[in-house]
């Protein structure tokens, strides 16, 4: 049971790194620049919008979920401890099984097993980061002049004014 919830909390830590993954793109020096989509807000205002802003980091879309189910054991065997220590290591081997009725004492090829899972809170730096990127969401004014000339080194997309931040 340790080892699965040691493995759930691995596998949580690579879905928020996929999770941030897709909504970043490294650049030329390795630095990771947010996606962004360019929105009109009206024919004045574009609003730069991150993607990460988003986002919704859950571990699971539920908040709480109880497993009951019972298990047979079929194979159960001893392993030589790694890293050259005098212990061994048991490696037991299960199948799902119908409920056991435990009505006449312990049922030793039979183990019923509750689980309960909880969805956790995000780690607090992704939700730091995405907050980072939405409190930066401010709308700027186009400048009319930007979208006249289409010559080298100009774009024909309206160019942003007072790029603060």
């Amino acid at each position: 049971m340790q080892h699965a919830a040691a493995s759930a909390n691995q596998m949580l830590a690579q879905q928020y790194t996929a999770l941030l993954d897709q909504f970043f793109d490294a650049d030329e020096n390795g630095t990771l620049v947010a996606r962004e989509v360019e929105l009109a807000l009206d024919s004045q205002h574009r609003l730069a919008l991150p993607l990460v802003s988003l986002a919704m980091p859950r571990g699971l879309a539920l908040d709480e979920m109880t497993v009951n189910m019972t298990v047979r054991s079929d194979i159960a065997e001893t392993l030589p401890a790694h890293g050259g220590g005098t212990g061994s290591v048991g490696r037991f081997y299960v199948s799902l099984a119908p409920h056991s009725k435990r009505d006449t004492g312990r049922d030793s090829e039979h183990i019923d097993i509750e689980m309960k899972f909880t969805a956790l809170q995000p780690p607090e730096a992704v939700m730091r980061l995405i907050d980072e990127y939405t409190n930066r969401l401010v709308p700027r004014p186009v400048q009319p002049n930007a979208a006249s000339s289409d010559g080298p080194g100009t774009s024909s997309t309206p160019q942003e004014t007072n790029d603060e931040h």
